[in-house]
């Protein structure tokens, strides 16, 4: 019961840490990358058997000829590939998420300077017209609808 308890974070539960989703998916791609290394390493040091046939289950029970332990041996995915692979699956599918989002990070600012030329150029185009006071108040209302209409 100690343990239980020592695990449990101060005031008995999580808290929210603020973070950057960028940032947090970044802390991702991080550690899965060190799991899948580590447990490359467990798998590289497998010998050749190792890797499809193994001990899956051990068990001792107790009975009037004393404790006897059996020990079960099968032809399966050793438990150390399995769980390279998946690790290996999940590191792929954060990196993915990754990328899409810088993807669309580069989408955004590439929109947004875009967006400042054309404001830059419709900036240009009614200081040409040479307008009276009372056209530039028009422009100053109409032409962030107009802008708006474009980004929509």
């Amino acid at each position: 019961m100690a343990k239980a308890l020592a695990l449990r974070p101060p005031g008995g539960h999580w808290a929210p840490i603020k973070i950057h989703p960028a940032e947090a998916l970044l802390q991702e791609v991080w550690y899965h990358t060190g799991l899948c290394a580590w447990l490359d390493g467990i798998v590289a040091a497998l010998e050749r058997g190792e890797m499809t046939w193994g001990l899956t289950s051990r068990r001792v029970a107790s009975g009037a000829d004393g404790a006897m332990e059996t020990a079960e041996w099968e032809a399966a995915m050793n438990v150390w590939v399995s769980w390279q692979e998946r690790a290996h699956k999940a590191k792929a599918q954060v990196a993915r998420m990754a990328m899409e989002g810088l993807a669309e990070e580069s989408m955004v600012r590439a929109a947004e300077i875009l967006g400042a030329k054309a404001a830059g150029a419709f900036e240009r185009g009614l200081a040409r017209l040479e307008l009276t006071p009372h056209q530039w108040d028009l422009a100053r209302v109409v032409y962030p609808e107009v802008l708006a209409e474009l980004a929509a």
